[in-house]
């Protein structure tokens, strides 16, 4: 109810400000607006409005832009003078209004626009080769902004913040880059603009450097093959960087002759060969279908198809498959049974006059088929035969990504010679461009047959093969048709739209032979990321439908749709996008998360919330309304705050005790109402600081490093002055407080340890409590001397021997330095191998018995240690497995710069009667 009193007045005043201004609008724009100026003080004399009359002016001012034309004005900033503020809750936003200086009120009002920054332009990712690195080259990150006033930029690599130098330097908003190191500078970059209202974080990039090794020099062993044997050598890619191997369909390197013409009773071999990535698997098969005879191992016919024994029913056409993920190709060859010619009509002695016709008939059998030639007095007679295709004129169907072989086969004069040429339609087919599409596989002198590989819809049409010798010339034509997923749907409109849907039309685009079954529709607004399918009235869109209805859409947001089709084949291209719809707007739904506080200045109670995503805010005029009382208040004090992205809100108020409790809530709305409000939570205001200091504080030496520190706690309780744990300084003689050290404890906790101190020196030592408000007194000052160092040498001279299950260790006495503590002890580490867990065994003297089994080596180390904590440790000692009783070694001198130790064994062999 509050909320909409203070719309009333604001209607009112502005209306009452736009009668005046009305006047005023055929004369200069200076008079105006000090006119407007003058009445903006006047309302707030008579205490109306209050924060509101900033909204009030600017609507005024959009009102009459038409009688007086303004540039450059923007809501959040036009500065404008106002008398002071009310001390109301309603009246503390957080605005920063200034005087607008009269000389710079000119003819065009006032241009200088203040804005947080804007990407113009980001960076994108750099892929760069590592043999220009070694030439010194650079590389430059492009990032640029628009803000008022201007930006300051700021870069990170891998999520830290890079420190411009003579490595990287910055031009205006550009990273440069000198002197590139493939170590240090590969990885993702970002760029960030800054000024007085806000930060923004460009997208990332990243650097990475190319680079292709050589390949390894090691030799191959030889591999062997038989003569006319197909045979693989792989060749894989040397290390690399920035690229990957292709990967392509079989490609079949052998043909089989036109007919093989085969003996009763022997053995015939088909060899194929395929190239291909990944390596394509090889079968064989019958054209007609016919299964293979039990003689034919196919366990064997991979490469080559053996068939013993060749009968006539063994005869006909074979084919090779060689397929792979990447596609399929074949190729066939014809077995012909054999039988020698045996002449059955012979042509016999005739007489005839002269220009009369003569037919002799000469008949013969055998397999194949005898050819016959005629002789004149023992000499050839050439007769010429006419060209003929053999091949059939068909329509061949395909599907998009197939292969195919289009054939062109003829029988013609043996004498003469025959040239192939192929149109596809109508225009010369020029092998060897085209993508690499087409493919002369023909391998006989009568066979021109091509090949398709990987078929796209473009490859649809007609196919002529023409056929010509010296004295003649024929063609034959196929017509191809390949289908594929339809083409992208065209005019995608949005009919109508509301807060929450939008009704879609659009035009089928070509379906490819292959019918429409179905259409998908996805959308993309500026909060998604890329396109996501969408739910939609219908839930399924049939191949028969042009229109749908996209439902559970977010209000006051603009979206751009785009439709798939799909078929039997699969789903096409999407359509182009249809232009931006914005939805309507409605009264705001979402309310803030994550609604906490705390904290602050004394007198103060400071509200903070997650703000609502634009994407949720539902229409513009977006702000949040604070409300909150003191626990057990009946009554609600509330706030506006006019800003989306504001995400505190703090009260000040003179009359506010320390840690007092309130209960808080925090609302929505937007030009198209109020919404909500959030659940009640309870925030406790400021509190002070601890006043009084901990007390009864003493301090021991532990070692050379460590001192422990103990107090009397002050009282723990939920008071004013709350304690949550205690601050410790410390610092060593000689040096001034202020380079003190400082450690917290958390709780009601009475003693800590100081670590990391050094040895025979004196520290000073205060303990004060804190709390969120600060820290209080300290107390007074305590001081305390560490112990001497311990012994910096290591043992020496170790010597060791076992005895069945025991080992027996003996060192030198470790003698300490004036400066160090007594040695007191030594600690003897040892385990079975490196990546197990050290056992621990002390000792005050120097020898130590270890009852380990002698089957496995052991690793030792010893460590001397007094008052002043451990010294310095030996380095590991290794003793091997020995596989008789008795064994006796010892450790060479050990040195700190020696990595490992020599072991020096002798075995005594003992004789046991």
């Amino acid at each position: 109810m509050a909320l909409k009193e203070e719309l009333r007045r604001e209607q009112e005043a502005k209306q009452q400000l736009l009668d005046k201004v009305q006047q005023l609008a055929k004369k200069k724009k200076r008079k105006c607006f000090s006119a407007i100026d003058s009445l903006a003080e006047h309302i707030m004399m008579r205490r109306e409005a209050h924060a509101l009359v900033w909204r009030i002016i600017w609507h005024v001012f959009a009102e009459m832009s038409a009688a007086v034309p303004m540039k450059g004005m923007s809501e959040p900033h036009v500065p404008v003078r106002w008398p002071s503020m009310s001390k109301s809750p309603l009246a503390v936003l957080p605005l920063s209004l200034e005087a607008i200086p009269s000389d710079r009120l000119n003819s065009d009002l006032y241009t200088a626009v203040q804005q947080s920054p804007m990407f113009s332009k980001q960076p994108g990712s750099i892929v760069y080769p590592v043999e220009n690195v070694e030439k010194n080259r650079e590389v430059v990150f492009s990032c640029e902004a628009q803000a008022s006033p201007p930006p300051f930029y700021r870069w990170k690599l891998n999520g830290t913040e890079i420190k411009p130098g003579s490595h990287y330097s910055l031009s205006g908003g550009n990273l440069r880059i000198s002197h590139l190191n493939r170590d240090q500078d590969a990885g993702t970059y970002q760029c960030l603009a800054s000024n007085p209202f806000g930060t923004i974080v460009s997208r990332e990039a990243s650097l990475t450097f190319a680079y292709l090794e050589h390949f390894k020099t090691q030799r191959r062993s030889s591999v062997s093959v038989r003569e006319g044997q197909g045979v693989v050598l792989l060749c894989g890619p040397p290390p690399h960087s920035g690229g990957v191997m292709g990967e392509y369909e079989p490609k079949i390197e052998v043909q089989f002759p036109e007919v093989v013409h085969v003996a009763k009773g022997s053995t015939v071999k088909l060899e194929c060969f395929a190239l291909g990535n990944p390596v394509p698997s090889i079968t064989w098969r019958r054209t007609d279908g016919v299964p293979f005879p039990r003689k034919v191992d196919m366990r064997k016919a991979s490469g080559v198809l053996e068939i013993p024994y060749f009968q006539q029913e063994d005869a006909g056409t074979y084919e090779c498959v060689a397929e792979n993920s990447r596609g399929m190709n074949t190729v066939k060859g014809k077995l012909s049974f054999y039988a020698p010619p045996h002449l059955t009509d012979k042509p016999q002695d005739v007489q005839k006059l002269i220009d009369d016709s003569l037919v002799w008939e000469c008949k013969a059998t055998g397999k194949p088929k005898p050819s016959f030639r005629w002789m004149k007095n023992g000499e050839n007679m050439e007769p010429t035969e006419a060209t003929i295709i053999t091949s059939q004129p068909n329509t061949l169907d395909v599907t998009v990504g197939e292969s195919v072989v289009l054939p062109c086969q003829v029988n013609h004069d043996p004498s003469l010679e025959l040239k192939f040429t192929w149109f596809f339609n109508e225009q010369l087919i020029h092998f060897g461009s085209h993508g690499g599409f087409f493919e002369k596989v023909g391998g006989q002198h009568s066979a021109g047959d091509i090949m398709i590989r990987n078929i796209q819809l473009r490859h649809a049409g007609k196919y002529t093969c023409a056929v010509q010798t010296k004295v003649d010339s024929i063609s034959i034509a196929v017509d191809l048709v390949v289908r594929g997923p339809p083409s992208p749907p065209t005019s995608i409109n949005v009919e109508e739209i509301t807060d929450t849907t939008a009704s879609l039309s659009w035009r089928p685009g070509p379906d490819n032979h292959s019918p429409i079954t179905a259409y998908t529709i996805q959308a993309r607004t500026p909060f998604s990321l890329g396109w996501q399918a969408v739910t939609t009235v219908p839930e399924v869109v049939g191949g028969h439908r042009l229109t749908a209805t996209v439902i559970d859409l977010s209000p006051w947001v603009e979206y751009e749709f785009r439709v798939l089709a799909s078929n039997s084949i699969g789903t096409g291209e999407p359509s182009k996008p249809s232009k931006q719809a914005r939805t309507k707007g409605t009264s705001p739904k979402v309310t803030p998360a994550n609604v906490s506080g705390g904290g602050g200045s004394r007198s103060e109670l400071v509200i903070t919330w997650e703000p609502v995503p634009e994407e949720l805010q539902n229409g513009p005029g977006f702000g949040y309304v604070v409300a909150f009382r003191p626990n057990g208040a009946p009554g609600w004090m509330q706030a506006a705050v006019p800003s989306a992205e504001a995400s505190r809100y703090v009260f000040k108020n003179e009359s506010i005790q320390p840690f007092s409790p309130f209960q808080v809530k925090v609302g929505v709305y937007n030009n198209e109402g109020e919404g909500p409000f959030g659940p009640v939570t309870t925030i406790y205001s400021a509190e002070e600081e601890p006043g009084r200091a901990p007390t009864r504080v003493r301090a021991k030496s532990l070692s050379a490093s460590e001192v422990e520190v103990l107090w009397k706690a002050l009282p723990w309780n939920a008071s004013k002055k709350r304690v949550l744990g205690y601050e410790l300084k410390y610092w060593i003689k000689g040096e001034k407080e202020d380079t003190a050290n400082l450690q917290r404890t958390v709780g009601n906790q009475t003693s800590t340890i100081i670590r990391g101190l050094k040895g025979s020196a004196t520290y000073y030592i205060t303990v004060r409590a804190y709390n969120t408000a600060g820290t209080g007194p300290p107390s007074s000052t305590v001081n305390v001397t560490t112990k001497k160092p311990p012994p910096s040498q290591p043992p020496v001279k170790v010597m060791w021997n076992t005895s069945n299950s025991k080992i027996i260790v003996n060192w030198e006495q470790v003698k300490a330095l004036d400066n160090e503590s007594e040695v007191t002890g030594y600690k003897v580490f040892y385990k079975k191998n490196r990546h197990s867990s050290p056992h621990i065994m002390e000792t005050n003297t120097t020898s130590v018995e270890l009852a380990l089994p002698t089957d496995e080596d052991y690793i030792i180390q010893i460590k001397p240690f007094g008052e002043g904590g451990e010294g310095s440790s030996t380095r590991q000692i290794t003793i091997p497995r020995i596989p008789g009783p008795n064994a006796v070694g010892s450790a060479s001198k050990v040195s700190t710069l020696s990595a490992l130790s020599t072991i020096a064994l002798s075995f005594t062999a003992r004789t046991s009667l």
